[in-house]
C-alpha cells in the first residue's frame, strides 16, 4: 500500500525543507472550470453510489 500526502499537508513538508513559493494551494479561475460536466459527473456517481460517495470511509449509510 502506498500512501500520498494531501496537498496541504505536502505543503506544509515542503516549508519545513525551506521551498519559499507553493503553488499546491493555488485556484484557478473560476470560468475556466468544466461546471457542466462537473455536474454531470457528480449526478452520474450519486446515481450508483448514492449517499455512500460523502461519507467517511468505512461508515455505512
Amino acid at each position: 500500500m502506498r500512501l500520498y500526502w494531501s496537498p496541504v499537508e505536502l505543503a506544509s513538508r515542503l516549508v519545513k525543507k525551506g521551498v519559499k513559493y507553493n503553488f499546491a494551494t493555488g485556484s484557478p479561475d473560476p470560468s475556466l472550470l468544466p461546471i457542466n460536466e462537473v455536474r454531470e459527473s457528480f449526478e452520474r456517481v450519486y446515481e450508483e453510489f448514492g449517499r455512500a460517495i460523502i461519507a467517511y470511509p468505512g461508515l455505512v449509510v
